[in-house]
């Protein structure tokens, strides 16, 4: 048989005082069969360890930084080939060039360089202007790269666009794809959005690094974050 304890504290002078509630029905407590803390309505929450919760989706940092760059040619992010990770979402704060056109290539596992061959990107946005009235699709069937805005970057650190994307990039010999959503501003300081997707096209295989770049010129940014959502 179990056996209940109360200890009492040597080095401390108060009273407690378990009481019942005002109740006309039997009441159990059950105590877990481990050791612990018990809360109370004035007890701060403990940090959640998730690593035993199952089939929600874990959500995991990658990498980040919190500094960002400044006038640099390009953004490189690795992305891990194993197979736990359902998708991984970027998001790159406070992002500002030579007003130049914002472009993404990916790297294959195995490769040296970032794919850049002919009709490598096949891309596709929908992309409005404060300025006009209405929105406008524009596409690529084969491109050298994967572009991510029709009107150009902002060229001041006043004229910043945030972007957030969405990589289904594959850890098999299978196409890796993208979705994307972008606000920011152009060189004259006018709003402007897009949001479309791309994928690498014909180039079937692992992807582990993404560039991120302008046209020309080089590139400014506040921050970025690389999440991993994980299967189980």
């Amino acid at each position: 048989m179990s056996k209940i304890a109360l200890s009492p504290n040597a080095s401390g002078s108060g009273t407690v005082t378990i009481t019942a509630p005002n109740t006309n029905t039997n009441r159990t407590i059950a105590l877990p069969d481990e050791s612990g803390t018990l809360l109370s309505s004035g007890s701060a929450l403990p940090a959640i360890d998730g690593s035993a919760l199952t089939g929600v989706g874990k959500v995991s940092v990658i990498s980040s930084s919190d500094t960002g760059a400044s006038n640099v040619a390009n953004l490189e992010i690795d992305l891990p080939t194993d197979s736990k990770y359902r998708y991984f979402q970027l998001v790159i704060t406070g992002a500002w060039g030579g007003g130049g056109d914002p472009y993404m290539r990916f790297r294959k596992s195995g490769d040296s360089t970032f794919d850049s061959s002919s009709n490598a990107y096949n891309w596709i946005m929908n992309s409005v202007h404060h300025g006009t009235n209405s929105s406008a699709k524009r596409s690529s069937n084969g491109d050298n790269y994967a572009r991510l805005g029709w009107y150009t970057m902002g060229n001041a650190a006043t004229e910043t666009s945030t972007w957030m994307f969405e990589f289904f990039a594959t850890n098999t010999n299978k196409r890796s794809y993208a979705y994307f959503r972008r606000y920011g501003v152009d060189t004259s300081n006018d709003q402007t959005a897009d949001m479309g997707g791309f994928r690498h096209n014909g180039h079937e295989g692992v992807v582990d690094r993404l560039r991120f770049y302008q046209a020309s010129g080089n590139i400014y940014y506040d921050t970025y974050t690389l999440y991993g959502i994980e299967k189980d």
